[in-house]
């Protein structure tokens, strides 16, 4: 928890001074995805991948953006009804790319929602969780700072117990050169 702690407070403080670097967000998805797989299955989860077939490249801190996207994939797992599915979606536009990680689990309130994104804010899970430490209610505000200090926005649709968390990242203009290099 106070490594947590930490983090938050430097990133919320504008203490962090981003590693940028030019990278493929697509291979980045898949190897998260890839390493986070048995953990999801030892919770009875499902990982379902529908990312863009072709090289996302953005420039980012990989360090900080694998933080954020492992916490949005926790909370998922965590939360999820079992067995269930997780679905992580990458689409990508010209100017924009915009991941989402979905997951069906117990429905919250308006008023909860509204405070998902804030610092030591938790609901409890609904189900016992041998596997999973118990959360601090930090996870999700270090990932909106992460991401809010790449320029981008995070944000939750919730109906039902149906849960969409997006991120959403502009791509530099340059980036699209260095993809139609890659493509040709």
């Amino acid at each position: 928890m106070i490594d947590d702690l930490f983090e938050y407070t430097r990133l919320s403080h504008g203490d962090v001074q981003l590693n940028l670097q030019e990278v493929d967000f697509h291979n980045l998805m898949e190897q998260l995805v890839s390493e986070f797989e048995p953990v999801a299955r030892e919770q009875g989860i499902t990982l379902l991948q529908e990312l863009s077939p072709e090289p996302v490249i953005i420039s980012m801190d990989v360090e900080q953006m694998v933080r954020a996207i492992d916490n949005l994939l926790m909370n998922a797992t965590k939360f999820s009804l079992l067995p269930g599915e997780v679905k992580i979606g990458l689409i990508t536009g010209e100017k924009f790319i915009q991941l989402s990680i979905e997951n069906q689990g117990q429905p919250i309130t308006k008023e909860q929602e509204e405070l998902l994104f804030q610092r030591f804010y938790r609901t409890e899970p609904k189900r016992s969780d041998m596997y999973m430490p118990p959360g601090y209610g930090l996870g999700l505000s270090i990932a909106r700072n992460i991401i809010e200090l790449h320029s981008g926005r995070i944000w939750l649709d919730h109906q039902q117990g149906e849960y969409r968390f997006c991120i959403e990242m502009k791509r530099p203009m340059h980036a699209n050169a260095v993809q139609q290099e890659i493509r040709q």
